[in-house]
């Protein structure tokens, strides 16, 4: 109830996207033939997304951790072939031009402020501090 509760505000007051993540128990459960075809979906609109030349580019979203609508910035650093053609390594390399962020990082502290709630005065250990997350956190 209480996500539902904070759900509804963020969405009145625009401040994210609301996101909603699965849960995926099994292999099976993921391989399922609804979540196929939207995998399918997904991978022609990414492959849409990227340009022939492999030149870097720009595309918009929002970056949770700066709370702002952005244009994310893609390379083709660990790029890998699909279908043979050379795709970015998304998880890696959407990075958010203010905060410098990947998607990876990104999606990690928007669970971790959704699901864990935890407040500045709780204490929070990081195994690293020369790294755009720690620079967040410690700024937070």
């Amino acid at each position: 109830m209480r996500i539902a509760i904070i759900d509804a505000w963020r969405e009145r007051w625009r401040l994210s996207p609301v996101f909603q993540p699965e849960r995926i128990a099994s292999r099976a459960d993921y391989a399922a033939p609804r979540r196929a075809q939207m995998l399918e979906q997904r991978r022609t609109y990414v492959s849409n997304l990227t340009p022939a030349d492999q030149q870097p580019f720009s595309v918009p979203g929002y970056c949770q951790p700066c709370r702002r609508q952005v244009m994310l910035q893609v390379d083709f650093a660990y790029a890998y072939p699909v279908d043979g053609r050379l795709q970015p390594n998304w998880r890696e390399r959407l990075v958010c031009p203010h905060c410098r962020l990947n998607s990876r990082i990104r999606a990690t502290l928007h669970l971790f402020e959704r699901f864990v709630g935890a407040r500045r005065r709780d204490p929070l250990y990081l195994s690293e501090q020369n790294t755009p997350l720690y620079r967040w956190m410690a700024d937070r």
